[in-house]
């Protein structure tokens, strides 16, 4: 109705813009919904494959890189490659990781306006743990741990009111999603610059 109404290209422009984000928002709040449905429904996941950490986090970060150019953003994303390949590659879910991984970049791409966001990871016998940090700011004092529950209704960060984003569905996913290969996510208390999220995996090294 308004872009009827206005024939001042800067105004249409500004219109569009808030249509199309307004869509990827519902586009990403169906998608998380149905995740739900398929987690409901005792979905199977791909079975566990070699996966090699460097490449499947470079295809992340390009995906993003696309994203915050998209939203017009200057954030930069940086990757730390713990180890080279090959002796990167694990044995473990590609889509348990991707699918985490991609709910916290989703959160650090919309919240971080400036800055940088990383992603690193580290591997020991036992398990694979990923971090992502980023430069927005940071979880609101006291919801730290709601931020996991599913439907949570509290500002996702300390300066954001609105709460129309479908907060409440990514992170609870991404622990769902974990807890079906026994691993865990949790978020840095200590961390002051921004947000700063861990999750961690059991996994055999190859």
């Amino acid at each position: 109705d308004l872009l009827e109404q206005t024939t001042d290209p800067e105004e249409r422009k500004k219109f569009v813009e808030i249509v199309k984000q307004n869509s990827h928002q519902l586009l990403n709040v169906i998608d998380n919904l149905i995740e739900i449905s398929k987690l409901q429904s005792s979905y199977m996941l791909k079975p566990a494959c070699p996966v090699q950490l460097n490449e499947l986090l470079t295809k992340i970060k390009m995906k993003y890189q696309d994203v915050l150019r998209k939203m017009g953003k200057d954030v930069a994303i940086e990757t730390t490659f713990a180890l080279e390949t090959p002796n990167d590659t694990i044995w473990n879910s590609d889509e348990i990781i991707s699918k985490v991984m991609c709910q916290i970049m989703d959160n650090a791409c919309r919240y971080t306006m400036t800055g940088k966001i990383s992603i690193s990871y580290t591997i020991n016998h036992k398990e694979a743990t990923f971090c992502v940090t980023d430069t927005g700011p940071g979880i609101r004092p006291g919801d730290e741990d709601k931020i996991f529950d599913m439907f949570d209704s509290s500002p996702m960060n300390a300066k954001d009111e609105d709460a129309s984003h479908g907060k409440g569905i990514g992170l609870a996913l991404a622990r769902k999603y974990l807890m079906l290969a026994n691993g865990r996510i949790w978020l840095d208390k200590t961390y002051k610059a921004g947000a700063c999220f861990y999750f961690s995996i059991p996994t055999e090294k190859l």
